[in-house]
């Protein structure tokens, strides 16, 4: 399943629905750098609603736990 969102990924890199399912799927099999990477390049593809807002949480959260609080907490 990785190697075919990878693939649909590079073969549509504005895709806000793969990216964000391939970030899912990278987080579940504890590959969080590359997770968070991928949630990255969704929020800088500038996707529409919802996944703009589920990229920018996972981001944080997968970056940095004081973020993430911030993020749940309101403060961001």
């Amino acid at each position: 399943a990785i190697q075919t969102l990878q693939s649909m990924a590079t073969d549509e890199p504005d895709n806000a629905e793969v990216r964000f399912h391939l970030g899912l799927l990278l987080l579940w099999t504890r590959d969080a750098q590359d997770a968070a990477a991928q949630m990255r390049q969704l929020e800088a593809a500038e996707p529409p609603p919802p996944y703009r807002q589920l990229g920018r949480v996972f981001e944080a959260c997968l970056t940095s736990s004081a973020s993430c609080n911030a993020l749940v907490n309101g403060s961001r």
